[in-house]
């Protein structure tokens, strides 16, 4: 039919060049593009595919530089740590130059001023290390003020390079001369009813002595009253099982002096198992110096000590030393151990040291046990302090009543179920109006306190009417409950005048940087707190928020809590840290013997806060937010070379000094080196992660070239046709005026 109104055939020649145009249109735009999704119409959930994708790489590609721009900071780091050990290798030299002996005071002099030059140009880049403004690897280290660096020592020299320059002993032997020499067991009871001044020749004459104190029954039978033993020769103990000297009944002992002249007993062995063991079961009135004791203790004896298990009456032990094992396993009574006496009263310790592991399910000390009214003077203990049970343990003392530790140290590790210390485990007496004192001390173990009833401290872990003076502690506190940088828990009447703890402090509730908890229940000044001159700067890491601080965990006001006379500070300083400085402020209710938190105005406090430069650095190697992602580490490490220029290249401080330093840069070159290569690695992640998104990106998004050219030809062709057959189809409505 031909129809003048309606051109069915243009109609529909024009949807088809429509159709094909639409198809050439989109065949253009994606071969002008290279992809095949251009718009969301293009291929919905490829489109939002694409767009994570994108966000991907784009991430990926920030990696990249974040991890580059890393190795830039590290290779700071790294460049100066290899300079610094550089300058390291050269000091060595030096000081390994000057420890010739050929060389007189002016070239000792030339030397120790080029070695002042290269620890000055160590320190130059020590603090001028940066990056991007940023300093790198100076760390912050508080400074141990000088008066506090003397702590320790004697004549200018720490109490170990005391005992080196005397041959083992802290002071100069002071011997006596024996009116008569005992070498055979069988003369020597004779010899001492005759005699003041006994020499002592071998091992049987000394076993000998053990069994004319003691007697058959346990009562001493001969207590060597006036009289003074002294050995002639270092004694063998190999093949005894050694019964001590004093007897086993508490009341009875050695009361005679005796001096080691300077000897040592060795290989000693016991398993005695009577209530006193070591060298001495007890003395008592005596005075026991110059000697030195090597070898092993245990079994389930009462207390045991290196040289006594007990020392009563004014007794004195003065310039002696053991390298004693001791492993006290018995639970009868909490029965302690210590490495130079165990059990004092009215007993002064003075000028010893105790180098061996201490062990005991009760008390363990590293000097002494524990001392009622006793002195610990020019003392110090390297040996492991642990209390395997339920006892105290502290690097010089165990427990501290009624006595007094001064000029002493402790370098090992602390470990108790109870009062834990760094000097001391216990320092209280709440019942002695006399606040005695822990002076001039440090510690540098690590101390753990083990269980909730543990209460650990780097200095004591407990004190209560006691007060520490001028101490330090440089160890790390872990612990549960309870746990200090200077003090575990203070008490009524506790105070500190001048401390500092610089290690890291971590527990589960009463955490502070220098003390757990801060308890005083009084309404009146009978039983105030003073805590001065104090500063913490280690980490501080505790479970619970409500009870840890940056300087204090807790402070436990008076009963009523309407004031706050019962705990003063001044002049105290802590890092500022994510914790405030005291965790919070409690009340006691006494009826209910609960502790209830309180809104109390500290601003007034005398704690001061000082910022530390951060040397610790996380980057950000992946494209996540969690911690896979990130690589933290810390380029910043401490050091102190002033003993070099201050004894001199050629004392044996300087040696073990610079050999630390070079151990120091060692073990961070390492670390870095380490760090180097998880950043190498974390880019070779990124790199392979990034190429697999991108080929599967182009694999989604890409356009097939060789495809959209067909197509193209394809409906251009089409497109060319459709118009030729849309200008017939124009052509038949003229048809019809032919017809006409």
């Amino acid at each position: 039919m031909i129809s003048l109104r309606t051109n069915l055939s243009s109609i529909i020649t024009q949807q088809s060049l429509g159709n094909t145009t639409n198809r050439l249109n989109l065949a253009i735009e994606r071969m002008s593009t290279g992809y095949k999704i251009n718009h969301a119409s293009d291929n919905a959930a490829g489109y939002s595919i694409l767009a994570d994708m994108n966000t991907q790489i784009s991430a990926c590609d920030v990696a990249t530089n974040n991890i580059a721009m890393g190795m830039d900071l590290l290779s700071v780091a790294q460049d100066t740590v290899s300079e610094m050990q550089n300058k390291a290798s050269k000091l060595h030299a030096l000081i390994t130059q000057a420890r010739n002996g050929t060389y007189g005071a002016d070239s000792l002099n030339s030397i120790n001023l080029e070695a002042g030059a290269i620890i000055a140009e160590i320190n130059r880049l020590y603090n001028s290390a940066e990056y991007d403004g940023i300093g790198m690897i100076k760390k912050f280290q508080p400074e141990i003020p000088e008066s506090m660096q003397t702590n320790g020592t004697l004549n200018g020299m720490t109490l170990e390079e005391c005992a080196a320059a005397h041959n083992g002993f802290i002071r100069e032997v002071d011997a006596v001369t024996p009116e008569i020499v005992v070498n055979t067991a069988a003369d020597l009871e004779d010899a001492i009813n005759n005699n003041s001044i006994i020499g002592i020749a071998n091992a049987s004459v000394l076993a000998e002595l053990a069994k004319i104190v003691n007697g058959t029954d346990g009562y001493a039978r001969n207590n060597c009253d006036g009289k003074t033993i002294c050995l002639t020769n270092d004694i063998d103990l190999s093949g005894y099982n050694w019964i001590p000297i004093g007897g086993q009944n508490l009341g009875w002992g050695f009361s005679g002096d005796f001096n080691g002249n300077g000897h040592t007993i060795k290989n000693l062995y016991s398993s005695y198992s009577g209530n006193l063991s070591g060298i001495f079961s007890q003395i008592s009135g005596s005075t026991i110096k110059n000697l030195g004791v090597e070898g092993k203790i245990e079994g389930t004896s009462g207390d045991m000590g290196g040289i006594a298990g007990g020392a009563y009456d004014s007794s004195t032990i003065d310039n002696c030393w053991t390298d004693v094992e001791i492993n006290n396993s018995s639970r009868s009574y909490n029965r302690s151990a210590a490495g130079i006496v165990c059990n004092t009263h009215l007993t002064t310790v003075a000028n010893c040291y105790s180098k061996g592991n201490i062990s005991a399910k009760g008390s363990a000390g590293g000097i002494i046990g524990g001392a009622n009214e006793g002195h610990v003077y020019n003392c110090f203990s390297t040996g492991n302090i642990t209390s395997t049970d339920n006892g105290n343990a502290g690097g010089i003392a165990a427990g501290l009543w009624r006595g007094e530790i001064g000029n002493s140290y402790s370098t090992g590790n602390i470990t108790g179920h109870g009062y834990v210390g760094g000097i001391s485990g216990d320092a209280n007496d709440a019942t002695d109006a006399r606040v005695l004192v822990i002076r001039n001390s440090y510690s540098t173990g690590n101390i753990k306190g083990i269980g909730e009833n543990s209460c650990a401290g780097g200095c004591v872990g407990y004190l209560c009417n006691r007060k520490i003076q001028n101490c330090y502690f440089t160890g790390n506190v872990e612990g549960v409950n309870f746990v200090g940088g200077i003090a575990g828990k203070i008490g009524i009447k506790g105070i500190i005048n001048g401390a500092i703890s610089t290690g890291s402090v971590s527990g589960s509730n009463f955490v502070g940087g220098a003390i757990g908890s801060v308890e005083s229940v009084t309404i009146n000044n009978s039983g105030v707190i003073n805590i001065s001159n104090t500063e913490a700067y280690g980490s501080v890491n505790g479970t619970n928020g409500e009870t840890t601080g940056a300087f204090i965990g807790r402070i436990v006001n008076t009963k009523d809590g309407t004031n706050f006379t019962a705990v003063n500070f001044s002049g105290c300083q802590t890092l500022d840290k994510s914790h405030e400085y005291a965790g919070g402020v409690y009340r006691l209710d006494t009826s209910s013997s609960t502790y209830n938190k309180i809104e109390y105005d500290l601003s007034d406090v005398d704690i001061d806060t000082v910022a530390a430069p951060a040397t610790r650095v996380t980057l950000q190697v992946g494209t996540y937010g969690n911690e896979d992602s990130q690589i933290s580490f810390d380029v910043g490490f401490n050091y102190n070379l002033k003993e070099i220029i201050k004894n001199g290249c050629e004392s044996d401080r300087a040696y073990n000094v610079v050999n630390g330093f070079i151990n120091t840069l060692s073990e961070k070159a390492t670390e870095l080196g380490g760090v180097a290569n998880r950043l190498e690695s974390a880019l070779n992640t990124v790199e392979v992660t990034m190429d697999n998104l991108v080929s599967s990106r182009s694999t989604l998004r890409d356009a097939d070239i060789g495809e959209l050219s067909s197509t193209y030809i394809r409906q251009q062709i089409l497109q060319q046709a459709a118009a030729t057959l849309m200008s017939t189809a124009n052509q038949s409505p003229a048809i019809a005026l032919q017809l006409i």
